[in-house]
């Protein structure tokens, strides 16, 4: 049996893009998307759980779209979970799940309403491997 990795992601951008480029001059952004769910708690109080995920762009869609990765955006994204680990500067290892995007539908509207600068609707990420990630 083979095995499948994906997820959709259709939240709002929780900060501005920070596009770097790998040794190797292939260029990535990294962003991060906030997702919302209502429900009731044991005490029938309506509560809110966000949840927040990060995201990888690589390549010329990186470039093409990071000016647009902007705080308060919409966004759809569709890609695989990527788990890697990392030295933090206090000697210890870190872990970090991302999404590595293959798809971004920039719909246009911040959380407050407002409409945003024309984007291209939808982009196809050229996909590259995130062993060369340079954070």
């Amino acid at each position: 049996m083979s095995s499948y990795n994906k997820a959709v992601v259709l939240g709002y951008i929780g900060k501005d893009s920070e596009l770097k480029t790998t040794q190797n001059g292939n260029s990535v952004a990294s962003f991060s998307v906030a997702t919302s769910e209502t429900f009731k708690n044991k005490a029938g109080e309506k509560t809110e759980k966000t949840t927040w995920h990060n995201i990888q762009v690589w390549g010329k869609t990186a470039d093409a779209l990071s000016q647009y990765f902007t705080k308060g955006t919409r966004v759809l994204v569709e890609g695989k979970i990527s788990n890697r680990s990392y030295d933090k500067q206090d000697g210890t290892k870190g872990y970090i799940s991302e999404i590595i995007a293959n798809n971004i539908v920039l719909l246009g509207n911040s959380s407050n309403g407002t409409k945003s600068e024309s984007v291209p609707d939808s982009y196809t990420a050229d996909g590259q491997d995130s062993d060369e990630i340079p954070f």
